[in-house]
C-alpha cells in the first residue's frame, strides 16, 4: 500500500436547529470547527448539485482546517480519509458528487489520499482477516437479475484467470439458498443483485425498514442474521438498475451496515455494465491487498474514464476499518465461533480447474427420501436373488452326498444306503430345478 497512515477527517451533519439550518461540525487531529448548514436546492444535474453541496459543507473555518490536517498528512506520509455521518433525510443527496473549485476541481471521492467513505454512529468494524489468496466472492441474483449477474461474472474474468479471485453465483436466490451457499465454503465479499422496496411511512418500528426482494422480502435486521453466521464475511454490495430502488438500497446499505458492523457498497442507478466496471476494478483491487477505501476510489475512477456516473457508489465503513484482509497472511488465532446452531455443510466435489471459469453456479440441495424408522424390517440385498439361492442350496446337499460317498468303508454300517427322495428346490421363472444321479450303494469289503 502506499500509505501507511490514515487520518479521518469526520464530517457530521446533525438535525435542523432552532433557526431552521441544519448543524456542521468537522474534526480531525484533535481539532474542531462547527458553522450551520443549508442544504442547497437540487438541480437535477449531479455534477451541479455535488459542487453546491461542496460550497455549503466547506466555508471558510471547515476549509482551512481541512489545509491545515492536510498539510500535516503529507509531512507524515500518511492520507485523509474524509468520513461523512449525515442525519437520515439527507442520505439521498449526491454526497459523493462534492466537489471545489472551478477550473481545477477538486472531488475527494476519486482522489487516492482524500478517500470519501459514509461512516455510521458507534460502528465497530470486524478485524483484518487473515486470508490466503484467492478471495472468494459470491454473486447471489433474484430472480429475473440474471443478466446483470453474467455481466459481473464476464467482467471479473480477468481476475479468476489470474487467481485473485473464486467466483460462485446462485440463481434465484432466496435466504434460504444464501444460507445453504454461504455455508459451502468461506465467502469473502457478498455480492447482491435484488430490488429493495422502502419502508412504510406508518405502523411499527420494523416496517418502516426498507426491504430486499429476495425470492422474499427480507429487512436489514434479518438480512445482518443471516450474514452475522459467517465470521469470513468482510463485505456486502446491493445493487439493482430499477431507479425506484436507488433509495431503499441506500438506506438498507446503510440500516445494514450498522447492525452488521461490514463495509458495505450501495451502487445506487448504476446498470449492470456501469456495475460490473466498477465492481471488477473494486474487487480486484481488494484481491491485490488495497484497503476498501482505495478500492471504491479507484471503481469510481473507472467510471469516469469511461464516461459514468461515478459518484454514485456509495461505500459505508466504519472508522479505522478500511482494511479489510491482510492477504498471504497467516491466522494466529482461530476464527470466532458462529452465531446460533450451526447448519449441515454442503461441500461441492471437486472441479477440473474452477478457477479459469467467470463463475462457477451453485446448484441447490435436491430433497433427501424419508429415513427408515428404526423398527421397520431390513429389506433384502438387491444381490440375493432366487437363482442365487437355488443354486447355493443345491451345491450344499451335492457337498453332503459326496462326503457319504466317500467315507471309509470301516466307518460304514454294512447295511446298504437307501437312495435318495427327490428334493423339491425353490426355482424361480426361466430356471429349470437342478437334478442329481441317483448313487448306487457302496458294496461293503469283507
Amino acid at each position: 500500500m502506499r500509505f501507511t497512515m490514515v487520518i479521518p477527517f469526520l464530517i457530521i451533519v446533525s438535525g435542523r436547529g432552532v433557526g431552521g439550518a441544519y448543524g456542521l461540525r468537522a474534526q480531525a487531529a484533535g481539532r474542531s470547527a462547527e458553522a450551520a448548514l443549508e442544504v442547497p436546492a437540487g438541480s437535477g444535474d449531479l455534477e451541479v448539485d455535488g459542487a453546491a453541496l461542496g460550497r455549503a459543507v466547506f466555508v471558510p473555518a471547515v476549509r482551512q482546517m481541512l489545509l491545515d490536517v492536510a498539510r500535516g498528512a503529507d509531512e507524515a506520509g500518511a492520507r485523509i480519509q474524509i468520513q461523512l455521518r449525515v442525519a437520515p433525510e439527507l442520505t439521498g443527496l449526491p454526497w459523493e458528487w462534492l466537489s471545489l473549485g472551478s477550473q481545477t476541481l477538486w472531488q475527494p471521492a476519486m482522489r487516492e489520499d482524500y478517500a470519501l467513505v459514509r461512516v455510521g454512529q458507534a460502528v465497530r468494524p470486524p478485524p483484518p482477516l487473515p486470508v490466503a489468496a484467492p478471495l472468494r466472492l459470491l454473486i447471489a441474483a433474484a430472480p429475473g437479475c440474471s443478466a446483470a449477474a453474467d455481466a459481473l461474472g464476464a467482467a471479473l474474468l480477468g481476475e479468476v484467470r489470474a487467481r485473485r479471485l473464486i467466483v460462485d453465483r446462485l440463481r434465484d436466490a432466496d435466504p434460504v439458498g444464501l444460507a445453504e451457499a454461504l455455508d459451502e465454503e468461506p465467502c469473502h465479499l457478498l455480492h447482491l443483485i435484488a430490488p429493495a422496496t422502502p419502508g412504510l411511512s406508518s405502523g411499527p418500528a420494523r416496517a418502516s425498514l426498507p426491504r430486499l426482494r429476495l425470492g422474499r422480502n427480507i429487512d436489514p435486521p434479518a438480512l445482518a442474521r443471516l450474514i452475522g453466521d459467517h465470521p469470513e464475511l468482510r463485505m456486502v454490495a446491493l445493487a439493482d438498475d430499477e431507479p425506484e430502488s436507488v433509495g431503499a438500497l441506500a438506506a438498507l446499505a446503510v440500516a445494514l451496515h450498522e447492525g452488521s458492523g461490514l463495509a458495505t457498497l450501495a451502487l445506487g442507478a448504476l446498470d449492470g455494465a456501469s456495475a460490473a466496471d466498477f465492481c471488477a476494478t473494486c474487487y480486484g483491487a481488494l484481491a491485490s491487498g488495497e484497503p476498501v477505501d482505495l478500492a471504491a476510489t479507484l471503481g469510481r475512477a473507472r467510471l469516469a474514464e469511461a464516461g459514468g456516473p461515478w459518484g454514485a457508489p456509495q461505500i459505508l465503513v466504519a472508522s479505522g476499518g478500511e482494511a479489510l484482509f491482510r492477504i498471504g497472511a497467516v491466522a494466529s488465532a482461530p476464527q470466532p465461533a458462529r452465531r446460533g446452531p450451526p447448519r449441515p455443510v454442503t461441500r461441492r466435489p471437486e472441479r477440473g480447474d474452477d478457477s479459469t471459469q467467470p463463475v462457477r453456479p451453485i446448484a441447490r440441495p435436491q430433497p433427501r427420501p424419508a429415513l427408515a424408522g428404526r423398527d421397520a424390517p431390513s429389506p433384502r440385498p438387491a444381490w440375493l436373488t432366487p437363482r442365487l439361492i437355488a443354486l447355493a442350496l443345491a451345491s450344499l446337499i451335492l457337498v453332503l452326498m459326496v462326503s457319504q460317498v466317500m467315507r471309509r468303508p470301516e466307518d460304514v454300517a454294512p447295511t446298504p444306503t437307501p437312495a435318495p427322495t427327490a428334493l423339491s428346490l425353490p426355482t424361480s421363472p426361466g430356471l429349470a430345478p437342478p437334478s442329481f444321479p441317483t448313487l448306487a450303494p457302496p458294496t461293503p469289503t469283507r
